[in-house]
């Protein structure tokens, strides 16, 4: 532990104390109430029971004098006459009686000065065992860093409220750790990625700066690999600046799907003929969604290209929209190589190329795809695949109306 963690272990030992303490105190606050009623409910009960007669018949040698006091032996009764019984002067009676509930009110307030005592003190101590697992919480809290994130609370208590924040935390620490992991890969293969043009580029130049005489024909022959590599660092580079875009960052407006992927597909086209790919759009006009059109046009613009790039001669890319009660569903299909099954569930991640003969048919850094599938969960839709080896994909786009 260094000393620079101890001022803070002091602020936290000092709220820890504080907040105890203020639990004893609400918890005594509600035992000395609860005590008080019970004290008073006694006494009321005993008032209204005891007889209050003011003319009580008893016998003359049972009576007790007016020296009496509770607490004393009781004369023994003796049995006598009609004539004997005497009627019992009321005062005498009254005194006994207010000495009885005299005597039951000192004994309330004795138990309710012991009731407070071991109850401030009790609570106090149940304050702390119940604070305990939340200690135990802040600890684990504070020994996180993005180093320690296989720390996890392991909480041992019963399934209660603060064993649930214990299980909630671990998970948070799983999910925290799953994305540093995936940050991490992400920076790694992006590095990866951008290292191969870069190191294209100074390989090229060195040659030539090598070569004493060098002309400018030579400088010209190696123009266009300089160019196709800076045209691949450019699109590397807005591709990871799609990757990093936020929801927030979104330009939300209504956009015309119709207008929207013909304006795809016509850009697309020549492509398309180059490869003798057919492109057919079917759609119901009036179709809109509310999204940012540039990312919108992305994600069509990857998903055709894709269908184009991996069909078969002769085949066909087919895009169809319709709109339900709450979505809107896109589809994608072409006629191409397929996804295998145990390739579908990874053609969305980061840099996945897919299968070598996939790989032949495009050369990338792979990140179509996973874009569209970013994208599209920034306009909080969904993305999903069928595909069949060596028949054609068909991807779903779902988004909100």
């Amino acid at each position: 532990m260094s000393i620079h963690t101890l001022p803070y272990l002091a602020r936290w030992k000092k709220r820890e104390l504080t907040l105890r303490a203020r639990l004893a105190l609400l918890s005594a606050m509600l035992l000395i109430t609860l005590s008080v009623g019970l004290v008073l409910f006694i006494n009321l009960v005993a008032t209204v029971t005891t007889p209050d007669t003011e003319n009580v018949l008893l016998p003359m040698s049972s009576a007790p004098s007016l020296d009496w006091q509770p607490g004393q032996p009781t004369p023994e009764p003796v049995v006598l006459t009609d004539a004997s019984l005497q009627p019992f002067s009321a005062p005498t009676y009254a005194q006994i009686r207010q000495s009885v509930l005299g005597q039951l009110g000192l004994v309330s307030l004795l138990g309710l000065a012991i009731v407070i005592v071991v109850g401030a003190i009790g609570a106090y101590w149940m304050a702390g065992r119940a604070l305990r697992p939340l200690v135990e919480v802040s600890k684990a809290a504070r020994g996180v860093s993005a180093t320690t994130l296989d720390t996890r609370v392991m909480l041992k208590a019963p399934r209660q409220e603060v064993s649930e924040l214990a299980e909630a935390f671990d998970s948070m620490l799983d999910r925290l750790q799953g994305s540093f992991a995936r940050q991490g890969q992400f920076v790694s293969n992006a590095a990866h990625e951008l290292r191969t043009p870069l190191a294209t580029l100074r390989t090229n130049l060195e040659v030539v700066y090598s070569d004493t005489g060098a002309t400018v024909e030579d400088y010209r022959q190696i123009s266009p690999v300089l160019d196709r590599t800076l045209t691949r660092l450019e699109e590397l580079l807005s591709d990871l600046l799609i990757m990093a875009t936020e929801e927030h960052s979104l330009l939300y407006e209504q956009v015309d799907l119709e207008q929207l992927v013909e304006g795809v597909l016509s850009d697309l086209r020549a492509l398309a003929d180059e490869r003798q790919i057919a492109l057919r759009f079917s759609s119901p006009p009036g179709i809109s969604v509310s999204g940012d059109p540039l990312l919108l046009s992305r994600v069509f613009s990857n998903l055709v290209e894709n269908g184009i790039r991996y069909s078969h001669k002769n085949g066909e890319v087919v895009v169809s929209a319709h709109r339900s009660s709450s979505n809107v569903l896109v589809t994608v299909g072409d006629t191409g190589l397929g996804v295998p099954a145990e390739e579908q569930a990874r053609i969305f991640d980061r840099f996945y190329r897919g299968g070598e003969s996939r790989s032949r048919h495009k050369r990338g850094a792979g990140l179509g795809l996973s874009i569209v599938s970013h994208i599209i969960q920034l306009h909080r839709g969904k993305i999903s695949v069928d595909s069949t080896p060596g028949v054609g994909s068909k991807f779903t786009v779902q988004l909100p109306l």
